[in-house]
């Protein structure tokens, strides 16, 4: 009796299966992250670099600049919209990856997860039948396999800084504190949470040690966003 599979495509019986040599100890520490620094918020801070109003057909804008992150976000409205009538503002979010880094599906988690953070704390209800429409640019990223939350906090923050350019009308700032140990970004409005993206192994485990230092990095970063405004208003 003829036993063989003659369905599958068999490699030769003396076949042995490859082996990569190990990665270099320098490209090793690399791609490691350093939790420490990561989460040292105030020290960021200093290594971040922040504009308003570069782009000029916009009606506000921002531009963010922290360890390699770069990222652009427009804002354009409220601008009127067709069709019947609508008692709050359409809201509209859009991702361009400049780099062609990030896959389809986290685009999309980005932009929803801008919409949802923000739909709630611009006030829409103010601009009936229009369309406020908020445009991304991630220009550069520093670590796309680990730090893609991290960059997503700064495309909140930077968010809410070309928002406020636009004269958008906000409820209240929208801050984000990223804990690079549980790979967790949360956003907060005061001591409310407007939006939450996780990616660690087991996230309720330690649920309260997340949200501590999140909101504590989110602390950290309004003031700084605060400062900036006030510096800003000072010098016009």
């Amino acid at each position: 009796m003829n036993v063989i599979d003659r369905r599958r495509i068999c490699g030769p019986p003396n076949a042995k299966p490859l082996v990569f040599a190990q990665l270099p100890e320098a490209t090793l520490r690399k791609h490691k992250v350093d939790f420490v620094r990561e989460n040292d918020v105030e020290a960021r801070i200093t290594r971040t670099f922040i504009q308003s109003g570069l782009v000029s057909n916009a009606n506000g804008s921002s531009y963010v600049e922290v360890d390699g992150n770069i990222v652009s976000v427009s804002i354009y409205g409220p601008r009127p919209i067709r069709g019947s009538f609508t008692d709050t503002a359409g809201l509209s979010v859009t991702l361009d990856d400049v780099g062609d880094v990030l896959d389809e599906l986290l685009e999309k988690k980005f932009c929803t997860y801008i919409e949802n953070s923000f739909v709630g704390v611009i006030n829409l209800a103010k601009y009936p039948k229009s369309g406020i429409d908020i445009f991304i640019n991630v220009i550069s990223v520093q670590d796309v396999e680990s730090l893609y939350l991290k960059l997503l906090g700064i495309i909140s923050d930077a968010t809410t800084l070309a928002l406020i350019n636009a004269n958008i009308e906000l409820l209240d700032i929208v801050t984000s504190g990223f804990d690079a140990t549980n790979n967790t970004i949360i956003s907060f409005v005061r001591d409310e949470v407007v939006g939450m993206l996780s990616e660690a192994s087991n996230p309720l485990t330690n649920l309260k040690e997340i949200m501590t230092t999140a909101e504590e990095n989110a602390t950290v970063m309004k003031k700084a966003i605060v400062s900036y405004l006030l510096e800003s208003a000072q010098s016009c």
